[in-house]
């Protein structure tokens, strides 16, 4: 399944995973697309800030990053200024 939406990514605005960690390496061929990330279960666990450090997940900007740039790539593909 992760496969299907990275060889699809271009075709959306942001793509939003509920994968933890398992999706991480796939996003890094999105582009320009955004990714958002929910994270499930404990978040204390060792070695999991260097994943998602790894990762690029920033959990306080990323659902506010992901929305700016969606609008951003949806404004330029209609051919539009902000």
């Amino acid at each position: 399944m992760l496969e299907r939406v990275s060889r699809h990514a271009g075709t959306f605005d942001v793509i939003h995973f509920h994968t933890d960690g398992l999706h991480l390496p796939v996003t890094r061929r999105f582009g320009s697309v955004c990714s958002v990330t929910t994270l499930h279960g404990r978040l204390d666990i060792p070695g999991l800030e260097g994943l998602y450090q790894e990762g690029r997940i920033a959990p306080e900007k990323g659902v506010e990053r992901a929305i700016a740039i969606a609008q951003r790539n949806s404004t330029e593909d209609r051919g539009q200024d902000r």
